[in-house]
């Protein structure tokens, strides 16, 4: 599986064509469900400008970090020492089975392939009132 370390044991690959998305992935534009370790999928979303975006589970309180410029090797970061949000959807959804896409650069030569370097990701929430989706982010790291 590929996804940043960060995340590698909150997420369960999603095939294509499925209730978040509608669309082929390949081999560079990697989709997943975001769950919790307790085996919950459906999470509060927390975000901050920085861009940041964390998951929170509602049983547990564990929180797991889906996006954060810190970990990507070649991300542009403007630092935010601010509170992170409780995410409130339009349709005014609290908890959200969550969908993220990592995007991967293709290697040259003989680079080796890092986990951690995405060039983009797609966060998006799916309301499990409102059962509708909403983009959370969609945001290149460098």
């Amino acid at each position: 599986m590929k996804c940043p370390k960060h995340i590698e044991n909150n997420v369960i690959s999603l095939p294509n064509n499925n209730k978040f998305i509608e669309y082929e992935h390949d081999e560079y534009h990697l989709p997943y469900l975001v769950k919790c370790k307790c085996g919950c999928e459906e999470l509060e979303i927390m975000t901050n400008p920085e861009p940041r975006i964390l998951a929170r589970c509602p049983l547990c309180g564990e929180k797991i970090t889906i996006y954060n410029l810190r970990y990507y090797p070649a991300a542009s970061l403007i630092p935010y020492d601010g509170e992170n949000e409780t995410y409130i959807s339009p349709a005014e959804d609290t908890i959200f089975n969550i969908y993220v896409v990592y995007e991967y650069p293709e290697l040259e030569g003989e680079e080796v392939f890092n986990p951690n370097d995405i060039t983009w990701c797609e966060v998006y929430g799916f309301g499990i009132e409102s059962k509708n989706i909403f983009q959370i982010i969609n945001h290149e790291t460098a």
